[in-house]
């Protein structure tokens, strides 16, 4: 007989709905180095952004936007499944208020920056088993065995509000942060396999691991601290000309969760078919705490202190003030706590005229693998508008495994 989908592949969807609404204030629309010596700017960056090693556009779009999950969309996803795969959602927002008049401690070098912004993250590994026990249940593992060791997912949301100083020369700027967090959830199985018969008459679980999540009516699950620095270096270059690179880090810090229930897990036990549904039922049967017993499953609330998703990134920046038609940019990026690998990147820009460019970038890395992506950015005066996606193929079809649109606006004056 075919058993329900394990409570599992119902955790990893409910991550991935309540964090693919989020955002990071930084993506691969290039940072620009703008010399002149304006009095003051706002800025607005957002972003959706969804890669993956191995999941079609077109399947997650499905949890947002409806529509029929088909076997041959299943299938499609699972062939391109290898051992170890990653998933990762992005979205969120950050507004900038930058004052170059004002001298902060009676310093006419230091002036100040505002800063608000809401983001979320959900990433995780898993291996190719976990996804088809998600989508086709244990049938397809009779007389086998699905490992769904070494997973781990995650799901953030924060906000922040922070003001810093900002030297008017260099740019170069620290803001301190305070922080909000809205959600918080963390996945952990060191060790899982579920053992079939022939028949799927009878199971075996073995499984080791920990979920966490920050439970309140409240908007408000916690609270943080933190920092956000922009550092920017001349250096030379090539033909003896100069250019910056750019050290970026933000949300570096803690937050404190005021309330964490613990679900720790530690079993090796043996089920029949309908045993094995019974462990899952609703809390008011009676006889789920007994199967729940079995498991091993223990709870236990606290408070806790996590790291803030941090975020680093070294790189090249694009010179806003120069008569070069082509400029390149390059760098490497990276998150202090996220399942994310290091990702590379490179670009180009073209200038087609003093108000109109355009530019392409390739990376690899992150959550996923090779990305393609272009961007275009006008100018109107004194407002300067960005808009670009990471991943042109994702945009263009369904068959892609990510998708981003970004955006930036800013106003100098």
């Amino acid at each position: 007989m075919e058993f329900i989908k394990m409570k599992l592949s119902n955790l990893f969807i409910g991550l991935s709905l309540c964090s693919a609404f989020s955002l990071r204030a930084q993506n691969m629309l290039p940072q620009d180095m703008d010399t002149n010596q304006f009095c003051y700017s706002v800025s607005v960056s957002g972003l959706f952004d969804f890669s993956s090693t191995s999941v079609e556009r077109q399947m997650t779009q499905l949890y947002f936007l409806g529509g029929e999950l088909t076997d041959k969309i299943k299938a499609r996803s699972f062939n391109k499944h290898k051992g170890i795969n990653n998933i990762g959602f992005e979205l969120g927002g950050v507004v900038d208020y930058h004052n170059y008049v004002s001298n902060v401690f009676k310093n006419p070098k230091i002036g100040y920056v505002v800063r608000a912004g809401s983001y979320s993250y959900l990433s995780s590994n898993y291996s190719k088993d976990a996804f088809g026990l998600l989508f086709y249940g244990n049938s397809m593992y009779k007389g086998d065995t699905a490992s769904f060791s070494g997973m781990d997912a995650k799901g953030i949301g924060i906000e922040k509000f922070g003001i810093g100083l900002i030297d008017k020369k260099s740019k170069t700027s620290l803001v301190l942060n305070g922080y909000n967090v809205s959600s918080y959830q963390d996945l952990n199985i060191v060790k899982g396999n579920l053992i079939s018969d022939t028949t799927n008459n009878s199971l075996q679980l073995e499984m080791i691991g920990n979920y966490r999540t920050a439970k309140s009516s409240n908007f408000s699950k916690g609270w943080g601290m933190g920092f956000d620095l922009d550092y920017r270096l001349p250096v030379s270059w090539f033909n003896g000309k100069s250019t910056y690179f750019q050290f970026s880090m933000q949300n570096i810090g803690v937050m404190v969760l005021n309330q964490v229930t613990n679900y720790s897990f530690d079993t090796d036990v043996e089920f029949g078919g309908f045993q094995f549904q019974d462990v899952f039922k609703s809390p008011s049967d009676s006889t789920n705490n007994d199967y729940q017993d079995s498991l091993g499953l223990k709870v236990t609330t606290s408070s806790a202190i996590r790291l803030l998703p941090g975020f680093i990134q070294v790189g090249k920046l694009i010179q806003e003030n120069t008569d070069q038609k082509w400029q390149s940019y390059f760098g490497v990026r990276l998150y202090t706590t996220l399942t994310y690998n290091p990702l590379i990147f490179i670009g180009g820009q073209y200038q087609a005229s003093k108000n109109i460019r355009f530019g392409f970038q390739g990376s690899y890395g992150g959550f996923s693998t090779f990305r393609a992506g272009l961007y275009s950015q006008l100018k109107f005066k004194r407002t300067y508008v960005g808009l670009g996606t990471e991943d042109f193929y994702g945009m263009i079809s369904k068959k892609a495994r990510g998708q981003s649109v970004y955006l930036r606006i800013s106003y100098r004056w």
